[in-house]
C-alpha cells in the first residue's frame, strides 16, 4: 500500500478557548462542529476520499462488502401505528437506504405510500426521524435529518391531499410534535438560532413553542423557557384527553428527570410537579387530575404510581403496581389497562393490569426473546409487539404480533424470517 495514502488532510487549529470554572480549555477544532461550513465539508470530503482509497486496496474489502450486503438484504418493518381511521407503518425491502412510510385502512388492506425519504436526496442520506399524527389522522408532522445530523427540520403533510404545507420549522432536535385535539397546531421544542442568541453555547436554551398549521415559523408563539437553567431539555406531550400539556424535562444523559404540566383550558403558568431530579418519572396517562407514572423513586426495579394534582405531596402518592424482583423495562397504557414489560432472567415478560393495579393476565410470547417495540393507545384495543427470539442459534425471528380485546391469544400480523448460517 502506497505511503502517500496516509497523508491525512490538514485540520486547521482555531483559537477558541473556553473558561470552565477558572480553567482555560482550548478547543482548536470547534469549527469542525459546523457541518454546513464549506471548510468542514471540504475536510470531510478529503477524509472520505482517503478512506475509500485505502479500503479499495484491501483484498478482503469486496468480500466483506458482498457478505454484509447479503446479510442485510431482508425485508424490515416497524410496528403499525393506528391514528384516526388508518394504520401507519415503515417498511424497507432490504437494501433501501431509508424505510418508506405507508398507510392502510386495515391491516390486510393494500399499502398506500405516504412518504419515501429515498426520493429526497441522490445519496439517500435524508432520514425520516420522527412522525407525529393529529388525533384524527388528517395531519402528519414529520422530521427530516440529513447525513446523520441531530438537527432536524419539521414538515407538515395533509394526509388527505398528500401535500405538504409550505412552512418548514428549523433549529429543531431531540423533540417531536404533539398536537392539539382539534388538529389546528402543535407544540414542539426548538433551540434559538445563532442570530437570536449569538453568545449561547451550542444546544442550550431549548424552548417550547406552539405552531399553527399554515403559518410561518416566525409566527410561532413561545410557550415555555427556563433561561435560568439553559442546559435543560423538554419533551412536550398533550394528554390523551386533551386537558393538559406536559413536559418531560431532561438534563443531558442523566436518567433522572423533572416533570411539569399546564392546563390547556387556560393560559396559566406551568406547575413544577416533580422538580427535584431525584428519580426517573415516565408519564403514562391520566384520569382527569390523577396522573400515572412509571418511576424508580424508592423502588430500584420500578413501580407504577398515581399522583393527584390537587394533592401532590409525595406522602399522598399512591402505589398502583408495587416493585417486584424483576425490573420494569417499559410500560404503557392500552385498552384502559397498564401493560408492563419486565426483564426476567434475561428475557422479557409481558403482563397487563387493571387501573386499580390488579393483575389481569400475562401476554405469553412464543419463546424466550426480546421485545424491541410496543405500540398501542389507551383508547384502543390493539397492542402491537415487535419481538425477536434469541433461542434459535441459526435463525433470527422478528415477528410483529397483534393482540386484540382480551389479549388471551395473539396473532402474527407480519412475520419476517432471516436465516443466518453462522458457521458458513
Amino acid at each position: 500500500m502506497n505511503d502517500k495514502l496516509f497523508q491525512y488532510p490538514a485540520a486547521r487549529e482555531g483559537d477558541v478557548v473556553e473558561n470552565y470554572h477558572g480553567t482555560a480549555v482550548p478547543d482548536p477544532y470547534r469549527w469542525l462542529e459546523d457541518s454546513k461550513r464549506p471548510e468542514t465539508i471540504a475536510w470531510v470530503t478529503a477524509q472520505n476520499a482517503l478512506t475509500q482509497n485505502i479500503m479499495a486496496e484491501l483484498p478482503v474489502h469486496q468480500q466483506f462488502k458482498e457478505r454484509l450486503t447479503s446479510l442485510w438484504n431482508f425485508p424490515k418493518s416497524s410496528v403499525p401505528r393506528r391514528k384516526g381511521a388508518h394504520y401507519f407503518v415503515q417498511k424497507n425491502d432490504g437494501l433501501q437506504n431509508q424505510s418508506v412510510l405507508y398507510q392502510q385502512s386495515r391491516l390486510d388492506a393494500p399499502l398506500k405510500q405516504v412518504l419515501d425519504p429515498n426520493a429526497l436526496s441522490q445519496d439517500g442520506t435524508i432520514a425520516l426521524t420522527s412522525q407525529s399524527y393529529s388525533k384524527d389522522g388528517r395531519f402528519l408532522a414529520y422530521s427530516l435529518s440529513q447525513s446523520g445530523s441531530d438537527w432536524q427540520t419539521i414538515h407538515i403533510r395533509n394526509l388527505e391531499s398528500g401535500q405538504d404545507s409550505g412552512e418548514v420549522l428549523h433549529w429543531v432536535k431531540f423533540t417531536a410534535a404533539t398536537w392539539l385535539p382539534d388538529g389546528s397546531g402543535f407544540f414542539y421544542a426548538r433551540f434559538p438560532s445563532p442570530d437570536e442568541m449569538p453568545d449561547a453555547p451550542p444546544s442550550t436554551h431549548q424552548q417550547i413553542y406552539f405552531h399553527t398549521v399554515g403559518t410561518a415559523q416566525s409566527k410561532d408563539s413561545l410557550v415555555f423557557a427556563r433561561p435560568d437553567a439553559p442546559n435543560l431539555g423538554f419533551h412536550p406531550q398533550v394528554t390523551e384527553d386533551g386537558r393538559y400539556l406536559t413536559l418531560h424535562v431532561w438534563d443531558g444523559t442523566d436518567r433522572r428527570n423533572r416533570f411539569y404540566y399546564r392546563s390547556l383550558q387556560d393560559s396559566g403558568e406551568f406547575i413544577y410537579l416533580l422538580d427535584k431530579m431525584d428519580a426517573n418519572y415516565q408519564f403514562l396517562g391520566n384520569d382527569g387530575s390523577l396522573f400515572y407514572f412509571q418511576t424508580d423513586f424508592e423502588a430500584a426495579n420500578g413501580r407504577i404510581i398515581s399522583i393527584d394534582l390537587n394533592n401532590p405531596n409525595p406522602a399522598n402518592w399512591q402505589t398502583i403496581i408495587p416493585e417486584q424482583s424483576d425490573a420494569i423495562a417499559f410500560s404503557l397504557m392500552v385498552n384502559d389497562q397498564f401493560v408492563l414489560g419486565r426483564l426476567h432472567h434475561g428475557q422479557h415478560k409481558l403482563h397487563h393490569y387493571a387501573i386499580d393495579g390488579s393483575l389481569t393476565g400475562e401476554i405469553e410470547l412464543p419463546v424466550a426473546g426480546t421485545i424491541f417495540d410496543l405500540e398501542g393507545e389507551r383508547s384502543h384495543t390493539e397492542l402491537f409487539i415487535q419481538f425477536q427470539s434469541f433461542t434459535h442459534h441459526i435463525r433470527k425471528l422478528k415477528d410483529f404480533w397483534l393482540f386484540r380485546n382480551s389479549w388471551g391469544q395473539g396473532e402474527i400480523c407480519r412475520k419476517f424470517t432471516r436465516i443466518f448460517p453462522v458457521f458458513a
